[in-house]
């Protein structure tokens, strides 16, 4: 029988996997690349859980996210009503993100009643940003990838992959820079109401 891969090997090439998902996520903006996504951080965090503690399971954007991405792997239809929108196609709305994700509340509803427990309820409801019938998941994502890129860190795992080459590169500067590495994902509007403004965009088509 052929030697199986080291336990480090292979976070590293999941680790690789998730932050070209992420940058295909941020570039490409459509429901197929978003599963792809959230399957390659939840993949990565069963391979994270051979090197010991701590996991995954600490972070609530992890938390919040697997739950999304379970419901999404039993109904799939639904990931057909999410929207990835580029802040900058959305002028009334000013935030600290390039980009929105929104969810309709009425899927998250469903991931809710699928939770395991109250950790990962507690999680979904503190993480994920709620304006009426629409969740935005875009800050948990963003969030749920520095807590990835820390936990990698902690371990001494470090992929080699230019994704994650320019992820660290960021991380790095922001850190010379004092800024935060996280963002609020909060919204403000210019104008009018933004429930009704992310209203009109879940039910606007696809690209």
């Amino acid at each position: 029988m052929a030697n199986q891969p080291d336990p480090e090997t292979v976070v590293v090439a999941a680790a690789e996997r998730l932050y070209r998902s992420y940058e295909n996520h941020c570039a490409n903006r459509d429901e197929d690349v978003l599963f792809e996504l959230l399957n390659a951080m939840h993949s990565l965090a069963d391979k994270l859980n051979k090197l010991g503690r701590p996991n995954l399971n600490s972070s609530q954007n992890f938390l919040a996210l697997r739950a999304l991405r379970n419901l999404f792997h039993h109904e799939a239809e639904l990931l057909h009503d999410t929207r990835s929108i580029l802040a900058l196609d959305v002028p009334q709305i000013l935030t600290d993100l390039g980009l929105l994700c929104l969810v309709p509340k009425t899927s998250v509803d469903r991931a809710l009643e699928r939770v395991r427990d109250d950790v990962e309820r507690t999680a979904i409801k503190a993480v994920l940003h709620w304006y009426g019938p629409a969740v935005n998941i875009e800050p948990a994502i963003f969030n749920a990838m520095v807590d990835v890129y820390e936990l990698l860190r902690d371990k001494g795992v470090t992929p080699d992959g230019a994704s994650f080459a320019r992820f660290d590169s960021q991380y790095r500067f922001e850190t010379a820079e004092g800024h935060d590495h996280r963002v609020t994902g909060a919204l403000s509007a210019r104008a009018g109401d933004i429930e009704a403004l992310f209203r009109s965009l879940l039910a606007s088509p696809t690209r």
